[in-house]
């Protein structure tokens, strides 16, 4: 894909009995890549992008490794993970453009595509409660 960076982090952790879980990414892009993304429409049917920050009944779904259902109980996993404070800071920052897809009632299924043009890097997540 051009424009793309290395892979930051990702991971994959579901429950085996119900499936719930989350499958996350964030990777680095360039300002270009960044741009055009924006300037297109968002994926998922949206309309338009929406400025941050990420509403509350949304981002407390999604937690990148960091939190909630997919952190990881045994502290394992890629060499560099994403810690609270950091999700909390592009969750909570103005400065990000985002699209999310609810797939059931009151998100208790769903997706999140954050793009953050002041790092240059895109944050994704897919839930499932």
């Amino acid at each position: 894909m051009a424009g793309v960076g290395g892979c930051d982090f990702s991971g994959d952790i579901h429950l085996d009995f119900l499936g719930d879980g989350e499958f996350h990414l964030v990777f680095d892009v360039d300002q270009a890549t960044l741009e055009h993304w924006l300037a297109e429409a968002p994926p998922w049917e949206q309309r338009e992008w929406k400025h941050g920050p990420v509403l509350d009944e949304i981002g407390w779904h999604c937690g990148f490794g960091a939190s909630g259902m997919s952190a990881d109980p045994a502290g394992g996993g890629p060499d560099k993970k994403i810690n609270e404070i950091e999700l909390e800071h592009v969750l909570g920052s103005k400065q990000i453009w985002y699209v999310a897809r609810d797939r059931a009632p009151q998100w208790e299924h769903g997706d999140i595509l954050i793009v953050d043009p002041e790092h240059n890097r895109v944050w994704y997540s897919r839930w499932d409660l």
